[in-house]
């Protein structure tokens, strides 16, 4: 594995939490037309990250992340095919 090669990498989070108060929280969030539960917690992360996280450590995250290569073009170009005229 590369330097930075896990910092590219999504992972899950569990919780534990009881299922009657999650259940609620769902319905309510729903009934009030607000985001859902998990992109609410996306963005409470995202912003503990930015709290907890010093600048200059998020900005090398980020550069590491901006590194990523770019999946191939879904395009091949008419050369690749042999279409040469």
């Amino acid at each position: 594995m590369k330097r930075g090669d896990n910092l590219k990498k999504n992972i899950a989070v569990k919780l534990l939490v009881h299922e009657e108060k999650l259940n609620a929280t769902r319905t309510f969030l729903k009934k009030k037309k607000l985001p859902t539960l998990e992109a609410q917690l996306a963005d409470s992360l995202s912003k503990i990250y930015e709290k907890v996280v010093p600048k200059d450590v998020r900005t090398y995250i980020d550069s590491n992340l901006q590194e990523e290569p770019s999946p191939p073009s879904e395009t091949p170009n008419s050369e690749q095919n042999g279409n040469q005229y």
